[in-house]
């Protein structure tokens, strides 16, 4: 197998900065680091190698390997000891961080799901379809699916009640995550 040194430098949390060098087997590569507490003891990544990777940096060990995902772990989110999972496969999963255990299944999308954000009440996933879907967290139910972008979303954004989604059709969509109705669509960008 191959393995990848990351250095992550200056990962802050309201009480600590670190530096520290994981080696660790996610192969090709590591990509979409996120923090998991505020304590900053803990980190997950995703990557092409179809995993997410639950990490101690305290210790400088894997604690879980959240398998379940037939393709590249694309985004990750994590809220209360959860992890919310992003894959090509098309598929959102929620894991506990510290058992592994896939808690559920989240359906719906047609293509690569590309971007996740969670609060705790409601995750947020976009993707290739250009589609942003929101669902409530405890139950995986699907509350709304938000439609308007053309082309695929390239970033997606969760403050309180608003989620923010981005696309390469060079707009910018402002939506009511619990009315699943768009408030805003911002344009200007050329490319």
């Amino acid at each position: 197998t191959n393995t990848l040194t990351n250095t992550l430098t200056n990962i802050h949390s309201q009480t600590h900065t670190h530096k520290h060098t994981l080696t660790h087997k996610h192969t090709p590569y590591a990509v979409y680091i996120h923090l998991l507490n505020t304590s900053g003891d803990l980190l997950v990544s995703g990557s092409r190698d179809n995993t997410a990777r639950v990490w101690n940096l305290q210790t400088l060990e894997c604690t879980n390997v959240l398998e379940a995902h037939t393709d590249s772990v694309n985004d990750v989110a994590v809220k209360d000891g959860l992890v919310a999972t992003a894959s090509s496969d098309g598929l959102v999963r929620v894991f506990n961080a510290k058992s592994g255990q896939c808690l559920r299944l989240l359906q719906g999308h047609m293509g690569s799901v590309d971007h996740i954000t969670f609060d705790g009440k409601i995750i947020v996933s976009a993707g290739a379809d250009c589609s942003v879907r929101v669902w409530e967290a405890q139950k995986g139910r699907l509350l709304h699916t938000l439609t308007g972008h053309s082309q695929e979303i390239e970033c997606l954004l969760l403050n309180g009640d608003i989620a923010v989604s981005g696309s390469w059709d060079s707009s910018i969509r402002v939506w009511s995550a619990p009315y699943g109705v768009c408030r805003l669509v911002l344009t200007g960008h050329t490319q």
